[in-house]
């Protein structure tokens, strides 16, 4: 993936742990599930990051093929526990509005909404970080045999404070090959690190 623009620099970095969700039409073998988004709860890891030489980036690097496994009600239970801002915020697509003129409004988008742990004073200025962004830049995942959803670059085509995202070190989330098994809507288990740029 491309650096992050020049002019910006980072905010967050959250472990994001939920679904990537799909719907089949039938358990058909010859019908693909297709993808209708993704929901998470964002963790604040930047703290991890932050270790020094460099140990705190390999344990934050292990963390999304640790935490993949591990209910997703556990761990908001351990980050309460621990503390409240533990949970950063939430990640899920928005609703698609097809009679939109706006391009952002018409499609369904991921959103990264971080206001409820992050409002308040920011480099002088009061600041809400939230972000409706659009992919674009996609590779696989070093381990993509695994089942491990692409890493990602995303843009804010709306928000505040948040300009690029980076969603990397993924841990499952690809749906299965064909809907034999599943009919209608489904998720699938994720774990993946968010690097937040403003």
């Amino acid at each position: 993936l491309s650096p992050p623009s020049a002019h910006l620099s980072l905010k967050f970095i959250a472990l994001g742990r939920g679904t990537q969700n799909y719907t089949c039409p039938s358990t058909n073998s010859s019908t693909a599930p297709t993808a209708t988004g993704a929901v998470a709860t964002l963790y604040d890891v930047s703290c991890i990051a932050a270790t020094p030489k460099n140990h705190g980036h390999q344990f934050l690097h292990a963390l999304p093929g640790l935490t993949r496994s591990i209910p997703q009600e556990v761990l908001a239970f351990y980050a309460v526990l621990l503390s409240q801002s533990a949970i950063i915020g939430e990640h899920y697509f928005s609703a698609p509005q097809p009679s939109s003129t706006s391009i952002a409004a018409a499609a369904a988008m991921p959103v990264f909404d971080l206001r409820p742990a992050t409002f308040g004073k920011q480099g002088g200025r009061y600041e809400s970080n939230w972000v409706k962004a659009k992919k674009v830049e996609s590779v696989n995942a070093p381990r993509g045999g695994d089942g491990d959803v692409p890493w990602l670059k995303m843009v804010g085509v709306e928000g505040s404070g948040i300009k690029e995202i980076y969603r990397v070190h993924t841990a499952g989330g690809t749906s299965p090959a064909t809907c034999a098994a599943h009919e209608g809507e489904f998720g699938v288990e994720y774990a993946a690190e968010y690097w937040f740029y403003g």
